[in-house]
Order: structure tokens, then sequence, then C-alpha cells
């Protein structure tokens, strides 16, 4: 039996050797070996698949074109061969569909997912809407909600993908949770579904006394086609004169935007610049020079005249442009990929820094995408340093549409982590206020007083004076939101807080042997105008602005150890 020469559709099926033919085979279980069909199917574990052209013709346009093409000589013309990339499992769920046979059940999400792919790749429409079925099953959306709704995300089929972030969302199954397959879709899709999690709500019914979780669609949105609503930005002005060195009558190329301005250029320059600039242009024709009267090539070039400027003066030995608009810095560096304009991009990576205060989110999208580190966490780093963390994940942008979503779930995990740290949620801090000898005022002459513990002279962050525990709490709040040591400056509102508590409280030395003042009396002369060797509001304001000074730095210290580390694209 010879194999089909057209295994276009499998790129490792193309022509096998001698050796590779004598590899053992099985056969596929009935209906698949039939003596009356006329075309064998091998899978990648060496299955082979007895079907018929005609039903795989029907069903499948890529099978089709296939399979309408000539052989070459020496092909078995009654039942010729395709080697195919998908396994045996997947083949026979495959086939089943097609067939005039009971669809099989589907139990595993995973092989729900992989015939579904294999239905789109062979545009075999059957395949496909019984997959989608499968999706849909009670069971396997209740399962696995979220694998669901990547799935589905990622192959652009809107009811399933919004029904599987609904029931994701009401069996609070998102925030916390992780699959494989998120990251296989946009950054846009996973974007609204943090946004419909938010609208989360539990209401008691008044009918059953039972707790009712709903969700609000009101202004999520479509989930795989959100650009409809999204508009481009507006076409640049184009170069109204071309400037030295690109007006030059020597040139022997002629590169022309796609707004048609054309920049007069010397190939030698360009071919070291970039191998294949040239030969990424869009069209190249032949037109008579003005110059020179001669012939001269033109290339078309998809990029418009104030990229294509800006691309060539950091090719050629002149001063290089000041890329201080984000859209075109952007811009040039697509441009620069695109043509492996290698020292472009050094000149567009080292505007970063002056530029990342501008779109912090946008540049760490761009940044992300292109693997630059260091770059995307100076873009992490300043929207921490303009918003809180909640403010940041409200925040988007329509290029979360073209990033995978594993940029961005990278960025919410950084954050997440920054949080963890500053919160003392890894590693409680340990803040040395003053020193063991150095007590408060009143324990020199009382060392039986209980201010040395109320206002210690150490404090683990997770186990504070039981008194304030209330007040840690929310300072824990506050650095959970916003990781950072300012939170802890004497200006912030939760460090106004923390300090008005200590102040307004009274001292056990004030009281310690006449007992609390009574409620609603004034506080003895003693607080107001301490004598002895009595702590004042002085001395407990004093603690207090030691402690939040430390605890600052204990967080900036923890927050700094954070790895960045942004994934390669074979991580998670």
């Amino acid at each position: 039996m010879s194999t089909l020469a057209i295994a276009p559709i499998a790129d490792a099926a193309s022509a096998r050797t001698a050796e590779e033919n004598t590899i053992k085979t099985q056969a596929a279980k009935e209906p698949f070996d039939r003596d009356d069909a006329d075309l064998v199917v091998r899978s990648s574990d060496n299955v082979d698949f007895l079907v018929h052209r005609l039903i795989l013709s029907m069903a499948s346009s890529m099978f089709s074109s296939m399979l309408s093409l000539p052989q070459p000589p020496g092909t078995d013309s009654e039942k010729p061969r395709v080697d195919v990339l998908e396994d045996s499992t997947i083949l026979d769920v495959f086939f089943r569909v097609l067939y005039p046979i009971p669809d099989p059940e589907m139990s595993s999400l995973s092989s729900i997912h992989q015939v579904l792919a294999a239905g789109m790749k062979y545009d075999a429409p059957a395949v496909v809407a019984s997959m989608r079925r499968a999706l849909s099953q009670p069971r396997i959306m209740e399962d696995n909600p979220l694998r669901v709704f990547a799935i589905a995300c990622y192959y652009g089929m809107e009811e399933e993908t919004r029904a599987a972030a609904e029931k994701a969302v009401i069996n609070n199954r998102v925030v916390g949770r992780i699959c494989a397959e998120l990251n296989d879709i946009p950054a846009g899709p996973y974007y609204r579904l943090l946004k419909l999690n938010a609208t989360r709500k539990t209401n008691k019914s008044k009918s059953s006394g039972l707790n009712r979780v709903t969700v609000d669609f009101t202004d999520i949105g479509p989930f795989c086609e959100p650009t409809k609503g999204v508009s481009a930005p507006g076409a640049r002005r184009p170069v109204v004169s071309i400037e030295a060195p690109f007006d030059s009558s020597d040139a022997d190329v002629i590169l022309r935007s796609c707004d048609s301005v054309d920049f007069r250029v010397h190939r030698p320059i360009i071919s070291l610049a970039s191998p294949i600039m040239l030969q990424k242009a869009l069209n190249t024709t032949n037109e008579t020079d003005p110059a020179s009267g001669a012939q001269i090539p033109v290339h078309i070039m998809d990029e418009d005249s104030v990229v294509v400027d800006a691309l060539l003066r950091m090719c050629y030995p002149v001063a290089h442009p000041q890329l201080t608009d984000l859209e075109l810095l952007l811009d040039v560096l697509s441009a620069s990929r695109k043509y492996e304009l290698k020292k472009a991009e050094e000149i567009v990576r080292a505007f970063w820094p002056t530029i990342v205060a501008s779109d912090p989110l946008r540049l760490y999208l761009a940044a992300a995408r292109h693997g630059w580190a260091a770059e995307a966490q100076l873009c992490a780093d300043e929207l921490l340093r303009k918003h809180n963390i909640p403010a940041i994940t409200a925040l988007y942008h329509p290029d979360m549409e073209r990033t995978s979503n594993r940029w961005y779930r990278h960025l919410l995990f950084y954050l997440d982590e920054l949080s963890k740290a500053a919160t003392g949620a890894r590693t409680a801090h340990f803040l040395s206020i003053r020193s063991t000898d150095d007590g408060m005022p009143c324990s020199i002459h009382d060392k039986t007083n209980e201010c040395a513990s109320r206002y210690p002279a150490s404090v683990i962050t997770v186990m504070p004076p039981s008194w304030l525990v209330p007040h840690f709490a929310k300072i824990s709040a506050a650095l959970k939101e916003k990781p950072h040591g300012s939170v802890l400056g004497t200006n912030s509102a939760v460090a106004k807080a923390f300090l008005t508590a200590v102040v307004a409280d009274i001292p056990p030395c004030h009281y310690q042997k006449q007992g609390p003042p009574l409620a609603g009396k004034a506080l003895t002369s003693a607080w107001s105008t301490p004598s002895g060797g009595k702590c004042t509001a002085s001395d407990t304001m004093s603690w207090a602005c030691t402690l939040l000074q430390k605890y600052a730095e204990k967080v900036d210290e923890a927050v700094q150890k954070v790895p960045f580390n942004l994934p390669t694209t074979s991580t998670s």
C-alpha cells in the first residue's frame, strides 16, 4: 500500500522511507476495518483506520481538498494512505461522529478538547458541533467551569464561554484557580471574567431562605469578540517632505510607505541592518527613476511614512529619532521585530524608562510579549506606584485582546506575591522598636507596671498586643491593596488612625493603683499633667511612630525580595 503524497495537513506525514513503512501497525476497531473502505488513515501511534473517501470528503473540506488532488505514480489508487498527527483515540471519536453510527459518550474534558481541536483543524463541522454539545454537558461544566471557559473562548464559542464564565463565578472557581488552558487565550477575556467575578453577590431567597448567588453581565460585553466596539487609533499625518539622506540621487532602492511616501535608500546599508527587510515588503516593482532615468526597484511596505522614516534613521549613521510618542514607539518596535532590525530594537528598548509613566499597563503588555523582563517589571512597579491593586485589576487596554493571558496572569500573580510579602503572609515581620533596656518612662520607677507589655520593645506583626489587633488588621488590609511602605507614612489615612488610637489610649501606669477612670468622667490630671515617671502622650506617640517606621522598612525590604521571573512561553 502506498502513502498518499498529500499529507500537508500533518507536517510529519510527508513521504515515508522504506524503513518507516516497515513499522508495525494494527487495525482499528470496527467499523473502521471494513474491506470496502477506499482510504487508510494512519494515526500517530500506528493504528490504521479503513475509512470511506465519500464520507470524509462530505464531512471535511480539508479531506475533500486533499483527496481531490492527483496522486503520483505508484500510489495505490484503490486504497491510498494518509498519515496524520492525531493518535488513535482522537481519530476513533472523530470518525465515529462522522459515520452514521451513534456518537461515543464523552466523559473526559481533555478528550473533548483534543477532538474539538481535530474538528477545527480538518474543518469538520459535525465534529465541532458534537464537541460543543459535549462541552456543555452539566457534569463537565460543573466539574471544570474554568477549563471549559478557556477552551470555548480559544475557539470563539461565545455561548459556551459565557455559560462557563457564569458557572465558574457562581461556584467561586475563578480567583486563585489556574489551569493550563488559560494561557492559550488572550488577556482580554480573562479580564472580563475577573470583572464578572467582581459582580458576584450572595442573597438570601425570601421564599426558601436559602442563599442564592447571582452575577451581573450588564457591563461585561462579549468574551470572544470584544474588538467590535474598540476604535482603532487614527492615521498619522504622513511625512511632508523627505529629508537627507533619503532623497539621495545615488540611491539604488526605493522603499514606499503605505501612505505613498518614497524613501530613496541604499541596498548595502539596508541589507546590513536587516537581511530580510526587502524580502518582507508586500510587493516589489520596477519603475523609472526620475533622477537617473534608469529602472529602480520599488519595495512597497505596509508601515506608514512616519514609522519608515524612524526605522531608517536607526539604520543610517545619522541622528536617531526621539520616540516620545507612545503609539509611534510601539509601531516602530513592532516593525523592528518584523524586519529583525536589532539595532532599532535596542534603541526602542532604551526609551522604555523615559516613557513608562505614560501608560504602564500597555507598556507592560508590550514588554512581556517581547520577553523583556527588566522592562516588564519596571512597568509593573510603575503601575503599583500610581495605583493600588484593585485599581490595577480594573485597568483595561485594547492591546489585551492580542496579548497572551500568560503575561497578564503573571502581572496579577506578581502583585499578589507583593501583597503576601507586605502583609507578612509568607513570613511575619519582626519589628524591633527600641532596646529592651530602654523601656517606657514609668518602668524606670516601677518595674511592676504593665506599660512595657502594652507598648512592647518588639512586635511580631501577626501577633501584636491584643488591644491593637483591630488596628493591625486595618494596616494589613491597606498593605494588601498597596504593598508599599508609603502606606505607613504618617500622612496616610491608616497611619493617622493608628496614631490616633495609640495616643487616645491611657497607659496603665496612670491607673495601676487607683483603677481606670469611670466612663464619662474626665481624665485625671496625671494624664494631662504627668508627674513622677509616668508615661505621656508624647511617649506613646513616639512609640507608635517608631513602630510605623520600622514596619514600613520591613515592608519595603520584603517587597524588594519578591522575584519577578517573567515566564517563558514554555512555563505557566
